[in-house]
């Protein structure tokens, strides 16, 4: 084919007349161009996750064969997992890859288990993503990923850098950005990104196959680099960093990369790709074939001269409804990560607790589950669990891009997995039983108890919800008149019966419960007493809730809150901490806007959906009903109901007012059915906020509030990214308001008003290949046309907050709000009430340490005496913090380690013993939002 005249013609003509359109640009930089094959791989997209497994056999096949033959050729790889599917489905067609990869000119790259989303999994996932895909590396090939490979994700959190090279990365590709066209193109093509803590990584972002020299009147400007000797850090609120005279206008770093190979369905490089490079080289217009690695070191030479974008996310400028896009999918999420790390957590805690180490650790209780070889342990159980997780934040599946066949496939795999963490739960309880004493002064007069594990850092009063399994117990709790739970101090609690709600979506439903308001430990368990009257129990609260023609008034020693029954809309919201009416206008506006994009609308929202309003006719949204269904004594509810008429969609908000918490609580029920629609819930509050704070993975991103106020590149922040939290501090940081989630993440600020976005309705994209044949023979009617047309539950609250943001501690109750209390009723002969107990006794300070996860040596996961826990800097702050332990742990040494779980020195350590030589605390610097690894050995 190199050979073949009328192929070289063709190559010729496209050379001039395409790539070189642009030469009079770029050709006085003297640049030198290299070739680096790849071909992008979506696990899923407009196909199904199985259909990889056959993609995968022909693109690596066709890159195998290509590195045997061509002495030059080299190609890129980066998601360990297809890989792993590969090992197991085609294992002839895997050696001729390990082969490949010893030659050097196959390289694995990425170590993210899948090319994850890169704003939507919480910090843990992102942890265990870089642990999973590069231990995977070194178990199968003995070596790991240099360069993070993300090429396609919708964006690109702030502390990326940070996960990357305390995993083992220095460099970081994509392409992106790049598609932030002029004249809000990313500034920079090369460049140092930093995150909060410190980190650092050297950053190409670079578009694919020829674009580099095609549109370099676009972007060549972003390939400059820094006059000598000049520093520039700069991040969104920087006027026009593209625009600084410390970049050298006449120096462009002359080092191109073309990453090329057909993709997105794999099948890259073809064999016409590989000689077009080949014959470019022969000409002299290409300089040679490179690996990635090979050229992301030659950045080492100009470091000094990149410029640094500091502590600020990568912003992608399209795809903004992706963090709404299938509500169920970012729930499901939700939940599988959060309480994935929760239990994990609590059953590294209880087996190294229970390891005796005067005895064998082989023979603990923990080490013998590992040797039970009919049934798998509950550490490779959890381990399978996180992979699925993992799988599914593959960035076409979570952000919710994927033909509705793909999300099919994520219930199944959901509905499995639910049955495990089950099971998982009930073995947790049976394990911290065992390791408890019964109580025996609070067993003789009780006859039921509730065992309560807290699988969090939170520390205060809050609202417990105890599940009601048993059909003979909600009998006997529906026909109490009142409940009442007594807490380890003889407290005495009243409680309040919930029931349970069934809907159409099974995932939805939920468990009677007791419900009460008392006091939780971090990581602990303890036992409370319930009992179940005909009578009467004196309520010690002083809230109530009354009304007038126009309110509902609810009060309390909190709060005095106004809800309008004529608008369902809160006039008032008087924090009495704070002696404050924290909302600036009418609250929890509920509006709906046409949501029409041509392009991609799974993906995208248009910039001008806010003057596309339903109208003031018969499609505008309508308030239904304003009614209170519950009252006390634990809780009151006001439901707010909405209805939209052109498509019967029902949103129901159930307020609650809780008698002994600040704050105002929601849940809110919608039925959608509206197509090409976006629904916004908005907040306006009182603190006048010049910055609000929203919550990433491990991090903080930080935005202006006011739009007015905002430079040219943060105006695209419209539409931002937020975890379970987003803060918005007065102008003093004196106080505050946190909206705190259980399952969102797309939101806008506009000055003083915060918009939710609940739910949009945007067309499913069509399918390609096998999939449309599947339709025509299984699927006569066809798949939905559209998303989220389906029930949908959200949970979410208001919460004043009194001191810094940084050190308020709100942070630790979003958390508990999205990994609640574990909850187990049994009366006195099925388990005796335990004594109190905080597990694992670790205490963290200052406030901004949190004690995040916790988790099984990965190395050697049968060992019961070794554990690593994770502790995380909140509030953006450089903090000398320690942690002490307990005497009862009897930890006889620490190690710092990496995210692989690798011995790491990088930090000066003080460490405290007791007399008996075990440690008894660590005390150290933590840089603003680090994540600090420890290794606790008995």
């Amino acid at each position: 084919m190199l050979d073949d005249l009328e192929f070289q013609k063709h190559l010729d003509e496209e050379w001039e007349n395409v790539i070189s359109e642009k030469k009079n640009l770029w050709d006085k930089h003297n640049l030198r161009i290299w070739a680096l094959g790849q071909s992008h791989m979506d696990i899923a997209w407009l196909w199904r996750m199985y259909q990889i497994i056959n993609k995968s056999r022909i693109t690596h096949g066709k890159a195998a064969w290509h590195v045997k033959r061509l002495p030059n050729f080299s190609f890129t790889y980066s998601q360990p997992v297809i890989l792993d599917w590969l090992r197991q489905e085609e294992p002839e067609m895997f050696e001729k890859i390990k082969e490949a990869v010893e030659t050097g000119r196959f390289e694995l790259q990425g170590g993210t288990y899948v090319e994850t989303d890169g704003k939507i999994p919480m910090g843990e996932s992102w942890c265990r993503s870089r642990l999973y895909g590069q231990r995977w590396y070194l178990k199968h090939f003995n070596k790991i990923a240099e360069i993070e490979w993300l090429p396609d994700s919708f964006g690109y959190n702030n502390n990326i850098p940070q996960f990357a090279s305390k995993s083992g990365a220095r460099y970081f590709y994509t392409q992106k950005i790049t598609g932030n066209f002029p004249p809000d193109e990313f500034p920079f093509a090369h460049f140092i990104w930093k995150s909060p803590d410190g980190s650092e990584l050297i950053c190409y972002s670079n578009n694919f196959r020829f674009r580099p020299l095609e549109r370099w009147h676009l972007f060549g400007h972003t390939r400059r680099i820094l006059k000598p000797g000049e520093k520039l850090e700069c991040n969104y609120f920087d006027e026009d960093p593209k625009s600084s005279d410390k970049l050298d206008d006449n120096s462009v770093y002359p080092e191109v990369c073309l990453v090329y190979g057909t993709g997105d369905g794999g099948h890259g490089p073809t064999s016409p790709e590989v000689h077009q490079m080949r014959y470019y080289i022969r000409k002299k217009y290409i300089h040679g074939f490179t690996t990635a690695i090979d050229y992301f070191k030659k950045y080492e030479e100009i470091k000094e001269r990149l410029p640094v974008w500091n502590k600020a996310e990568l912003f992608y400028n399209l795809h903004r409804g992706t963090l709404t896009t299938q509500g169920l999918v970012k729930r499901m999420n939700r939940y599988f990560e959060w309480t994935l790390t929760g239990l994990e957590t609590m059953f590294a805690i209880v087996d190294f607790i229970q390891c005796d180490i005067t005895e064998t650790t082989e023979d603990s209780e923990a080490s013998q589950d590992f040797k039970d070889s009919e049934q798998p342990n509950t550490h490779e159980i959890l381990h399978w669990l996180w992979k699925d997780t993992l799988l599914l934040q593959f960035h076409d599946i979570l952000p919710g891009s994927s033909i509705p066949e793909v999300y099919d496939d994520c219930y199944d795999i959901w509905i499995d997995n639910l049955e495990k963490i089950k099971n998982i739960k009930a073995k947790l309880f049976n394990k911290v039983m065992s390791l408890q004493k019964p109580d025996s002064e609070r067993n003789t007069s009780m006859d039921y108890a509730a065992t309560l594990i807290n699988p969090n850092s939170y520390c205060g009063k809050t609202f417990v919800e105890i599940d009601i399994d048993k059909v003979e117990d909600l009998d006997l709790v529906r026909n109490s008149k009142t409940i009442a739970v007594t807490e380890e101090d003889g407290t005495i609690c009243l409680a309040q019966f919930i029931d349970g709600r069934t809907y159409d979506e099974c995932l939805l439903n939920t468990t009677p419960s007791i419900l009460y308001c008392g006091k939780v430990d971090p990581w602990s368990a303890k036992s409370v007493a319930l009992t179940f009257t005909g009578g009467e129990l004196k309520d010690q609260t002083t809230s109530f809730l009354h009304e007038n023609d126009r309110n509902y008034i609810f009060e309390s020693d909190h709060s005095k809150i106004a809800i309008s029954k004529v608008t369902g809309l809160i006039t008032e919201y008087i924090d009495k901490d704070l002696d404050v009416n924290v909302i600036s206008k009418p609250s929890n506006r509920i509006e709906v806007f046409r949501d029409w994009f041509p392009t991609e609308p799974a993906w995208n929202i248009g910039a001008g959906y806010r003057h596309m309003p339903f109208t003031k006719n018969d499609d505008e949204i309508r308030l239904k009903d304003v009614r209170i269904t519950e009252q006390g004594p634990v809780r009151w509810c006001i439901e707010v109901v909405h209805v939209l008429p052109e498509s019967q969609s029902e949103i129901i908000q159930r307020i609650f007012l809780y008698s002994e918490l600040r704050g105002i609580y929601f849940e809110v029920y919608i039925n959608w059915k509206q197509k090409d629609a976006i629904v916004k819930n908005h907040f306006s509050f009182a603190t006048k906020s010049a910055q609000i704070i929203a919550e990433g993975p491990y991090t903080t991103e930080i935005m202006t509030a006011d739009p007015d106020k905002k430079f040219h590149l943060e105006k695209q922040r419209w539409e931002c990214c937020g975890h379970t939290w987003v803060a918005f501090p007065n102008q003093d940081n004196s106080w505050g308001v946190a909206v705190i989630n259980d399952s969102k993440y797309g939101f806008d600020v506009i000055k003083d008003t915060i918009g939710m976005t609940l739910v949009r309705g945007p067309e499913y994209p069509n399918p390609s290949g096998y999939p449309v044949e599947e339709r025509k023979k299984f699927n006569k009617e066809g798949p939905p046309t559209h998303t989220d047309q389906e029930e949908h539950i959200i949970q979410y609250a208001i919460v004043p907050f009194s001191t810094k943001w940084q050190y308020s501690g709100f942070q630790k109750y979003a958390h508990y709000f999205n990994r609640r209390i574990i909850s187990r009723i049994t009366n006195g002969i099925e388990n005796p009430i335990i004594s109190k107990s905080d597990l694992m006794g670790i205490k963290v300070s200052p406030s901004n340490l949190e004690f995040v996860s916790g988790k099984k040596f990965e190395e050697f996961p049968e060992r019961s005496n070794e554990i690593i826990i994770r502790i995380t800097e909140n509030g953006r702050r450089k903090t000398q913090g320690g942690i002490i332990f307990p005497e009862k742990l009897k930890i006889n040494d620490i190690d710092f380690v990496d995210l692989l779980e690798r011995p790491w020195n990088e930090r000066k350590v003080t460490i405290e013993r007791n007399k008996d030589g075990y440690v008894k605390s660590v005390s150290c610097i933590w840089g603003p939002h680090e994540i600090l690894s420890l290794k606790l050995i008995k």
